[in-house]
């Protein structure tokens, strides 16, 4: 039996190794990555960038199904809002990135899975907006 591969587009953050210091690096927490293998699938790692905009479906094409993580806040402006003082920078690469395969997976009657951010993500992706500060509405 083939190992479905299982697509997952990776953040950018500055890491630090040895004499490399706050160098951009497109990766994501490991724990992600077991919870694929543990499920029985094999990730495959879709860096963000502008290039995979292009045709989105290449990436794919490579596939069985989409993983869309957790991480940093969504654009506001993708879903119509302007960001809140609170939120992180976003980086825009990868929400259009995962929006776009987001709706292409859908398209294919491809298998996806939306973890936190990810879930938001998929809301965002098909129409829907967010409420950026819960604290704004909640004690």
């Amino acid at each position: 039996m083939t190992v479905p591969l299982i697509g997952v587009v990776a953040d950018r953050k500055p890491a630090s190794s040895g004499a490399w210091v706050d160098i951009p690096t497109d990766g994501l927490p490991h724990s992600y990555l077991a919870a694929i293998e543990q499920a029985g699938g094999a990730p495959l790692l879709f860096p963000s960038l502008d290039v995979h905009l292009d045709d989105p479906g290449r990436l794919l094409d490579r596939v069985d199904g989409l993983f869309l993580s957790g991480g940093r806040d969504i654009d506001p402006h993708l879903y119509g809002r302007d960001p809140h003082p609170a939120n992180d920078d976003p980086l825009r690469i990868r929400d259009e990135l995962e929006i776009a395969l987001a709706q292409l997976a859908r398209d294919r009657g491809m298998p996806i899975f939306g973890a936190c951010r990810g879930m938001q993500l998929l809301n965002v992706a098909f129409g829907g907006t967010l409420e950026q500060h819960l604290g704004d509405r909640l004690d």
